[in-house]
């Protein structure tokens, strides 16, 4: 049973530590595109592969799109577990003979799904990696990682021109659409507070009301099972890592952003998800908050 923890929880690790299995674990992704491509279409695209959310075969079997197919988040996801067990293996056959047709056709959908404003590229109506906020504009984890995916994608692409010359052409890839992914990659949207000196969650996030945590019992844990989402989604609630993930994904930098964003998001966090507390601690330790 397939889901995004594939890629980002457990790839990266095999890459490191048995490569084989990481290379087998992202052939899976290859083997399925086909129906990743119907997945685009079936959402009203016109190009490209749309990775399915939840699946065992191939096909999406998520049941409730707002916290499901809407995660446009996975296309990146699945770029990143490639271009990191790349980084790891310099495999670079895999590139030419999988990794590339992947990364171009999730890149594909994404820039169709795409909105360019007054200079700058929106990806509106997604859900980013906290179910407890579904269907946003702007989901800084989701920008984050397409912003990450697109540039890779554009380096790999001319750095091993000559060798991908045969997918290149098959897939009709031109040097204007992978242009087109650098231009993407340096305009799209990533929403920030001054005042709070933090990227905020999505668009809206910060508009929203804080729900005060201590105030529930705990036997109301998790909350997904005893309140309706639509009370869930008016709050400033997160069921897990979101905003935070994408920055212990990319070792973001910028430390004093980094701390306060930290700061703000780990006391509305439920860790109603598994996913979750692992990734609070990565941050905690590389912002030296040990305890």
């Amino acid at each position: 049973h397939y889901f995004w923890d594939t890629e980002i929880y457990l790839v990266p690790f095999f890459a490191l530590t048995n490569p084989e299995k990481a290379k087998n674990l992202l052939l899976y992704r290859y083997r399925t595109l086909d129906q990743a491509r119907t997945e685009a279409l079936h959402l009203g695209y016109t190009k490209g592969a749309k990775i399915p959310w939840r699946t065992i075969n191939g096909d999406e079997t998520s049941p409730y799109y707002p916290a499901g197919s809407a995660q446009f988040h996975i296309n990146s996801d699945v770029s990143y577990a490639i271009i990191k067990y790349f980084e790891v293996t310099n495999d670079v056959d895999f590139i030419i003979n999988y990794g590339f047709e992947m990364l171009i056709e999730t890149a594909r959908f994404l820039t169709e799904a795409l909105y360019y404003k007054n200079g700058v590229y929106h990806l509106n109506g997604v859900t980013g990696p906290d179910e407890y906020t579904t269907v946003v504009d702007d989901n800084y984890y989701t920008n984050q990682m397409l912003k990450y995916h697109f540039r890779n994608t554009y380096e790999i692409y001319n750095n091993f021109k000559n060798d991908l010359e045969k997918i290149s052409s098959k897939l009709k890839v031109t040097q204007v659409e992978i242009e087109q992914l650098l231009d993407v990659s340096n305009k799209i949207n990533l929403p920030f507070n001054k005042e709070l000196n933090i990227y905020a969650q999505d668009y809206s996030f910060l508009h929203k009301k804080k729900l005060d945590l201590k105030s529930i019992p705990k036997d109301k844990f998790p909350l997904l099972l005893n309140f309706h989402p639509l009370y869930l989604y008016k709050h400033q609630v997160l069921k897990q890592a979101d905003t935070i993930l994408s920055m212990v994904l990319l070792d973001f930098e910028d430390l004093s952003i980094y701390k306060d964003s930290f700061n703000y998001y780990e006391p509305i966090t439920t860790h109603d998800s598994s996913l979750s507390k692992c990734i609070y601690s990565i941050a905690a330790f590389k912002l030296d908050l040990l305890d």
